[in-house]
């Protein structure tokens, strides 16, 4: 896909390049009937009962109030959605992108990206300097989007920030979320933006929790704490959701492991970098990168 600005008014054309045919329009929400849609889109993508959904009103008052509310349109439908609310994040003014949608027959056409390369141009005409969001740790794509191709970073670790939910998407293992921090106008992002993530030498670094597979399944490693190294990798599942139907206790476990990393590292000065994977034999394996945060100085904000 490619997004090209149409107006100063936050109105985007987005081509499928996959098909000369399909095209759409990253814009604004602007009528009851795009409200309602983005309401049912929250159903269909979740599975939300009524009592998570966020609701028409105050989809409404973020439009209006300091956050925003950008659809993906295939002609009138509304097919993906990206909300932020109006926010204050380390004494900065900013935005918190609370929801992030696309229907499962649109993706892996880029229109979350393109959702998200929306949401920052319409906030730098705001001079808005950060936009934050939370994501499971355990969710490999979530990582690659908000890490890879976004340029996030991630130094907070919250367990279980929203108690029990009624997504069975979301359910069984906990609402554990990074805090992912974008600050839209840092050399890091922009270089990112313009020529992707940094490589990545995986043979030359400590992973804290290697996995070793059983019966065919992926188990981590006990994890290590007390490294001090500049760089650490941190193993994660490549399918949380596949691993929560194969054998939900091991994914318990990774769950139970990770939070025991992220907790011991993060406040102490490491930092969410990226997301890398390899292949070995017949598995995928993934990583985070953590690095100190003083490899970031001049980068992002370290305050």
């Amino acid at each position: 896909m490619t997004i090209e600005r149409a107006s100063r008014r936050g109105n985007f054309a987005v081509k499928d390049l996959l098909s000369a045919k399909a095209s759409m329009t990253i814009r604004r929400v602007q009528t009851i009937e795009e409200y309602e849609q983005c309401i049912e889109l929250q159903k269909l993508v979740w599975d939300f009962e009524d009592r998570d959904l966020v609701p028409r009103r105050t989809l409404i008052v973020a439009q209006k109030h300091g956050g925003a509310l950008l659809g993906a349109f295939d002609g009138g439908k509304v097919v993906g959605f990206a909300l932020s609310l109006a926010s204050f994040h380390k004494g900065r003014f900013g935005q918190h992108s609370h929801m992030l949608a696309v229907l499962p027959e649109y993706r892996d056409r880029g229109i979350g990206r393109q959702l998200k390369l929306a949401q920052r141009d319409d906030a730098l005409g705001r001079r808005v300097q950060v936009i934050t969001w939370t994501f499971d740790p355990l969710e490999a794509r979530n990582g690659n989007l908000n890490f890879n191709k976004l340029g996030a970073v991630a130094r907070e670790y919250l367990e279980d920030v929203y108690g029990r939910s009624s997504s069975a998407y979301h359910s069984s293992l906990g609402t554990d979320r990074f805090l992912a921090e974008w600050w839209i106008r840092s050399a890091r992002v922009e270089s990112l933006l313009a020529s992707g993530p940094p490589p990545v030498p995986l043979s030359c670094l400590p992973v804290i929790n290697p996995a070793a597979s059983r019966n065919g399944i992926l188990e981590s490693a006990e994890p290590v704490l007390g490294r001090q190294e500049p760089q650490l990798l941190v193993e994660i599942p490549p399918e949380i959701q596949a691993l929560k139907q194969d054998d939900h206790l091991r994914a318990e476990d990774w769950r139970r492991k990770t939070r025991v990393l992220f907790r011991h590292y993060l406040p102490r000065g490491y930092i969410v970098t990226g997301l890398v994977a390899e292949k070995e034999q017949n598995f995928l394996r993934v990583f985070y990168l953590m690095e100190r945060q003083e490899r970031l100085s001049g980068q992002i904000p370290l305050d």
